[in-house]
C-alpha cells in the first residue's frame, strides 16, 4: 500500500473524509452483492414447490436488493469521483510548489516540460480506487462464501482454493514484469516533453539549415520507446484479465461437474448450484483484489519514486537553520576562502571577495575562469565544496530562498517575458502603491509580523511550562493555522502541503531562540514589502526612461515572441529596477541586444537609479566597466590574479591590458 499510504499524506482531511464515505457506499455495494444470489436461491427454492406471482415477498426482496445494489453504486461514484477530481488538484498544486521552489539550476537541467508532466501526471491519484477496500473485505466474504459452499459441497471448496493460488501467483509474477516496464517507459515518457519541446524550439534551423528528417527520426525513436514499453506494461494487465475469465470459467465447469451427482442424488437442489454459479464472480474477488494490489503498486511506484526524490531536493534547500541578514550591516557580501569542483574538474579555488555598500565591483576574466560559478554561489544556487559565503553577516546557506530573493536583486540576458503586458511584466504579480504609502504599508507588515512572533513565543513559553518536550507538537499545530500564511512564505515553508513536524517546528523554535521579536518582524516586514509591492512613481517613471511606453496595453507573446531583442533587455531593466529593499544587485552580461548608443543610455539609468547601493558586474563588455564599476577583480585560473581600478589595471597588470586591447579591437 505504498502508493495510497503516500496519496494519504498528500491530500487534505477533508477530502480524505469524503473518501471513506465513499468506500462506506462501496462496502454497502460489497454486501447488497453477496445478499442478491442468497434471496435469488431462496426465490429458486420457493418456486420449485410453491407458485409464485411478481408481488410475492421474496421477488420483492429481490427486486429492492436490487435496487439498492443501484442506487449504493451511484452514491459510491459520486463521493469517490469528487474524492478523486480533488485529491487531483491537491496533489498536484502540492507537487508544483516542490517544484517551483527547485533550484533554477535544477529546472535549467531537467527542462520545465519535464516538471509539467510530473504535475499533470494522474497515475498516483488511481491509488484511491477502492482496490484495497475490496482485497479487504472480499476476503471476508469469500471466506463465508466457503463456509455456506462448504455445506453443500466440501469438493468444491478445494477446486475454488487451487484455482485462486494458482492465479494469485501468476498475477504476482506478472505485476513484477509490469513494475519494471512501468518504470523503464515512465523514464521515456518524462523525457519525451523536453524532446518534442526542443524539436519544436528547433524548427526554424532546420527549415533553413538542416534536414528535418533526423529531427523527426529522433523524435520517432523517443516514440517508439515509450510505446514499447507501455504495450508490455499492458500486455501484463490484460494477461492478468484473461486469467481472470478463463480461471471464471475453469471453477464454472469444475463446480457444474462436481455438483452434478449431488443434484441427481437429491442431496442437492437446483437453487443452490444457481446460487453457487452466482457466487462465482466473488469467489474470485479477494485473489483478483490482491492480484490488482499488485499490479496497481507496479504502476504507481515508480512514479512515486520519482515524486519523493523530488520532494527531498525540495527539502534539501530549506536551511537546517533560519537566519536572518543584519540589514543594517555595511558589509553586503563576502566570500571565505571558497573553493567548488564541478564532476570534471575545480572551477575555482581559495577566493576571498568582500564587497561593502555602496562599492560597484566588476567581476572579470577569460570564459571558463568561474564568473558564473561565484555567481551561482552568491544566489545560493550552488555550495561551496570548502569556505563560506556571508550576506550582511550570515552564512547564505542559513537565509531562506525568499528572504536571498528580496534583498539579492539580478539583472542578466536570460530575461523570462510573460504573455501580459509591459506593466504586468515589470510588476510580475506584485502589486502598486503611491509613494506616500510606503511607510504606512511596511509599518503594516511590521504589525502583522509581530503578532505572528508573539502568539508563538506565547505557544512556545506555554508548551515549556506544560512539557518541554512537547513544544514541538504545539508549536507545529500552531503553525498550521491560516494567520501564519504570509509568515509561513517569507520564510520559505510550503503553503499548501508541511515539512514533516519536527523539521518544521525546529526551524521556527529555533528563530525565535536565536533573534529578539522586533528584529523579526522589522526583516521580514522589509523583504515582505520588497516581494509583494512596487512604488507607482518609480515604475511610471522607469518605463517613460527606458523607453517602452509603446508596449503598453498589449500582450507581449509568449516568452515575449511579439518584442524585440532590445525590447526584452529594456523591460528586464525596468523589472530589476522597480523592485524595492533589494542590498545586492548582480548584473551578468547586460545589454546583449543593444547598440552603443543604448548601452550608454541605459548604463547611465542603471547608475542613476543604483547610486549608493551595492552592484556586481559581469561582463565581456569592457566599456561597461569604467561606466558602472569602482573596481575590478580579475580571475585567471579558478583565482583571482588582481584588484584595482579599471586605469590601476590598465596601467599595471598584463592580462587586463590585453583584454581591454582585444576588446578595443573587436569594436573597431
Amino acid at each position: 500500500m505504498l502508493g495510497i499510504e503516500y496519496v494519504h499524506r498528500n491530500i487534505s482531511q477533508k477530502n480524505w473524509a469524503s473518501f471513506l464515505v465513499g468506500e462506506i457506499f462501496f462496502v454497502a455495494r460489497l454486501l447488497i452483492s453477496f445478499l442478491i444470489p442468497l434471496a435469488q436461491k431462496k426465490l429458486i427454492d420457493a418456486a420449485s414447490v410453491d407458485q409464485l406471482d411478481f408481488f410475492d415477498a421474496k421477488s420483492i426482496t429481490c427486486l429492492c436488493l436490487a435496487l439498492g445494489l443501484g442506487l449504493v453504486f451511484i452514491m459510491y461514484i459520486q463521493f469517490t469521483s469528487r474524492a478523486s477530481g480533488t485529491a487531483f488538484t491537491t496533489m498536484a498544486t502540492r507537487n508544483f510548489e516542490r517544484m517551483f521552489a527547485h533550484r533554477y539550476s535544477s529546472e535549467k537541467k531537467k527542462d520545465s516540460s519535464w516538471y509539467s508532466a510530473m504535475i499533470l501526471d494522474e497515475t498516483l491519484r488511481q491509488t484511491l480506487d477502492s482496490t484495497y477496500t475490496l482485497a479487504f473485505f472480499s476476503v471476508i466474504q469469500f471466506i463465508v462464501i466457503l463456509v455456506i459452499v462448504g455445506s453443500w459441497n466440501i469438493s468444491l471448496v478445494y477446486i475454488i482454493l487451487a484455482v485462486d493460488l494458482v492465479y494469485l501467483s501468476l498475477v504476482i509474477i506478472l505485476s513484477q514484469k509490469r513494475k519494471k516496464d512501468t518504470e523503464l517507459g515512465k523514464k521515456g515518457f518524462l523525457t519525451l516533453g523536453p524532446v518534442v519541446r526542443e524539436g519544436l524550439g528547433s524548427m526554424r534551423a532546420f527549415h533553413r539549415f538542416g534536414d528535418q528528417n533526423v529531427l523527426f527520426s529522433q523524435i520517432q525513436s523517443q516514440f517508439d520507446y515509450v510505446t514499447k514499453y507501455n504495450i508490455k506494461s499492458r500486455i501484463a494487465v490484460s494477461t492478468s484479465d484473461s486469467l481472470r475469465e478463463i480461471s471464471f470459467s475453469i471453477i464454472m465447469i469444475c463446480m457444474v461437474v462436481a455438483s452434478a451427482e449431488k443434484i441427481s442424488g437429491g442431496s442437492m437442489n437446483t437453487g443452490s448450484l444457481v446460487t453457487i454459479i452466482a457466487f462465482i464472480p466473488q469467489l474470485l474477488l479477494p485473489v483478483r483484489a490482491v492480484g490488482d494490489i499488485f499490479m496497481v503498486e507496479a504502476w504507481v511506484t515508480p512514479m512515486k519514486k520519482i515524486y519523493l526524490e523530488e520532494q527531498k531536493e525540495y527539502e534539501s534547500n530549506i536551511p537546517e537553520k533560519l537566519s536572518l541578514p543584519d540589514l543594517e550591516s555595511a558589509e553586503i557580501l563576502s566570500m571565505a576562502r571558497i573553493s567548488f569542483s564541478y564532476e570534471e574538474g575545480t572551477a575555482i579555488d581559495n577566493i576571498t571577495l568582500r564587497c561593502d555598500e555602496g562599492t560597484a565591483t566588476a567581476l572579470l576574466g577569460l570564459s571558463g575562469e568561474g564568473k558564473s560559478t561565484i555567481i551561482r554561489l552568491m544566489t545560493g544556487e550552488e555550495k561551496p565544496s570548502s569556505g563560506q559565503v556571508l550576506f550582511c553577516g550570515v552564512p547564505m546557506t542559513g537565509l531562506p530562498d525568499p528572504l536571498q530573493y528580496a534583498f539579492i536583486n539580478s539583472y542578466d540576458q536570460d530575461t523570462e517575458i510573460l504573455n501580459a503586458d509591459v506593466l504586468e511584466n515589470i510588476l510580475v504579480g506584485k502589486e502598486l502603491v503611491a509613494a506616500a504609502n510606503v511607510d504606512t504599508i511596511k509599518k503594516s507588515l511590521t504589525g502583522q509580523f509581530q503578532t505572528c512572533i508573539d502568539l508563538l513565543n506565547a505557544c512556545v513559553v506555554s508548551a515549556d511550562r506544560e512539557k518541554p518536550q512537547k513544544a514541538n507538537a504545539h508549536l507545529f499545530r500552531e503553525l498550521g493555522k491560516k494567520q501564519y500564511e504570509k509568515l509561513r512564505c517569507i520564510l520559505g515553508l510550503p503553503l499548501v502541503s508541511r515539512l514533516p513536524a519536527e523539521q518544521e517546528a525546529g526551524l521556527i523554535l529555533g528563530l525565535l531562540r536565536t533573534y529578539p521579536a522586533e528584529k523579526i518582524a522589522a526583516t521580514l516586514a522589509e523583504a515582505e514589502f520588497g516581494r509583494s509591492y512596487c512604488v507607482k512613481e518609480t515604475v511610471d517613471a522607469l518605463i517613460k526612461i527606458t523607453g517602452i511606453e509603446h508596449l503598453a496595453g498589449r500582450n507581449l507573446g509568449e516568452g515575449g515572441a511579439g518584442i524585440s531583442g532590445g525590447e526584452r533587455q529594456r523591460i528586464a531593466m525596468a523589472r530589476c529596477l522597480a523592485k524595492e529593499n533589494w542590498k545586492l544587485l548582480i548584473i551578468d552580461e547586460p545589454f546583449t541586444s543593444l547598440d552603443a548608443l543604448a548601452e550608454e543610455e541605459l548604463s547611465q539609468v542603471l547608475r542613476t537609479y543604483t547610486r549608493g547601493k551595492m552592484l556586481l558586474l559581469v561582463t565581456h563588455k569592457l566599456n561597461l566597466v569604467p561606466l558602472l564599476a569602482d573596481q575590478i577583480v580579475l580571475l585567471n585560473q579558478g583565482g583571482i590574479a588582481a584588484r584595482g581600478t579599471h586605469a590601476g589595471l590598465l596601467n599595471s597588470n598584463e592580462l587586463y591590458a590585453s583584454l581591454w586591447k582585444a576588446f578595443l579591437a573587436q569594436r573597431a
